[in-house]
């Protein structure tokens, strides 16, 4: 990124301002396109740096490839199947994964993995009592492709408010969260106690492994780090 730049991703309506050592904020609406009127859903988007040096913003339920020098939305990103939200209060996670082959440069294909989240409704039902289960499905992709598309899986365990980290192995840690309600306060249900290990370089279907269950649950406002 440049020099001593600062991005800031606001909330609701107001997606970012990109404040530079020159003093510029210039502003794009793609939180007002994936706002949920009362809801939200697009809370604390995730957020990558492409090979190219563009960012990779994803909020709710779709993405965007953002030229923050420029100000420019350089390309929109297919919406994820199902159209569920992943963002805040239908809290998902996401990572980008590890990168392969780096000599080559802007053409080092880059990943993205999104998991978890609620369905479309879930944090007004939550907060009128009916806790409903989270989603069980993660989207991937190639972020840096001319023509990407979501490759959908399924998890063995649903869960939201979910967190993942990468391995120095190159695998992925899924833990924490809940499998019903959302995110907010005391709208979650039902800890999530099973940590799973996702292998992206396994064959599809082979690649989440429910490791040891813990005893504690840690869901909003958990976090994961490797020590």
């Amino acid at each position: 990124m440049l020099e001593r730049a600062l991005m800031i991703l606001a909330t609701g309506e107001n997606l970012m301002l990109l404040l530079d050592r020159e003093g510029g904020t210039p502003p794009i609406i793609f939180c007002q396109m994936t706002n949920d009127p009362r809801i939200e859903n697009n809370l604390y988007p995730f957020v990558f740096l492409n090979t190219d040096g563009n960012l990779f913003i994803f909020a709710n339920n779709r993405a965007i490839l953002f030229d923050y020098v420029n100000g420019q939305v350089v390309r929109n990103y297919p919406t994820i199947p199902g159209g569920d939200p992943r963002s805040y209060p239908s809290s998902g996670s996401a990572v980008l994964l590890p990168l392969r082959d780096l000599q080559g440069g802007a053409n080092v294909t880059a990943e993205v993995l999104v998991c978890g989240g609620a369905p479309k409704g879930s944090f007004t039902s939550a907060n009128n009592g009916n806790f409903v289960g989270a989603l069980n499905t993660c989207g991937r992709i190639r972020i840096s492709d001319p023509n990407p598309q979501w490759v959908m899986e399924t998890m063995p365990l649903a869960r939201v408010m979910g967190d993942m980290v990468l391995l120095p192995n190159g695998n992925i840690l899924i833990i924490n969260g809940a499998s019903s309600g959302t995110a907010g306060w005391d709208l979650g249900r039902n800890p999530v106690l099973t940590p799973l290990i996702y292998r992206p370089n396994n064959p599809t279907g082979l690649r989440f492994e429910a490791q040891n269950s813990s005893s504690i649950p840690r869901m909003y406002h958990s976090t994961d780090l490797v020590a």
